[in-house]
């Protein structure tokens, strides 16, 4: 993830993530989309191909509040911090010495995180499916009904009532894999944890919402 286009995507993810619920039934995903208020976990995080070929590797932890509040923290192999206040998005790279700033209505555009926001409706927006069972997750696939979005699919693997893993086929064939580990639902964040404390030195590109 070398660009703020890609790790911006992966952050949008973040929006679905309130759906961790039973994959049984895609009618409860709207229940739980509204319960679900908070997250926090650990993830490993792949890029591949549309030849299925790794491009990039990288792990880390994210922190997700409704509404729009949300940060994913890289600590390898590159530390880099991509996030939003609910007004603006950023993403801080530590190597560079740069943080990229937009307007939360500029970077969500038609992307998942229009839900995030509490505007957009699931079942509106998506045609939501039960793949079945693969590889011992029970998987959910999430297709878009407008056709000028930036992303083709998403789907979502279940082990029971906990959310493992997420999938993002983008409009390039291109594939965001994530996996989750330690996820707590509901868990209580302080807010300063999406709040944007930019280091002195730091190159500013872009202006805050």
């Amino acid at each position: 993830m070398s660009n703020f286009r890609t790790l911006l995507f992966t952050a949008l993810l973040s929006m679905l993530l309130p759906l961790a619920a039973s994959a049984q039934s895609a009618d409860r995903l709207a229940q739980h989309f509204a319960e679900v208020q908070s997250i926090k976990a650990e993830f490993n995080q792949l890029l591949l191909d549309e030849d299925g070929m790794v491009l990039e590797e990288a792990s880390g932890e994210m922190w997700l509040q409704r509404p729009g509040l949300f940060r994913w923290d890289y600590t390898a192999p590159y530390v880099q911090q991509i996030g939003s206040d609910g007004k603006t998005l950023w993403m801080y790279d530590k190597e560079l010495e740069q943080v990229t700033l937009r307007p939360v209505a500029e970077g969500l555009g038609r992307t998942p995180a229009v839900l995030l926001s509490g505007e957009g409706d699931l079942f509106d927006q998506f045609n939501v499916t039960e793949v079945g069972d693969e590889q011992g997750l029970d998987w959910l696939l999430l297709v878009p009904k407008e056709q000028d979005t930036d992303f083709k699919s998403i789907r979502l693997g279940f082990n029971g009532n906990a959310l493992m893993a997420m999938q993002l086929t983008d409009s390039l064939d291109q594939l965001t894999s994530i996996e989750f580990s330690g996820m707590q639902s509901n868990a209580r964040i302080n807010r300063k944890q999406f709040e944007l404390n930019i280091p002195r030195g730091t190159e500013v590109v872009g202006e805050r919402g």
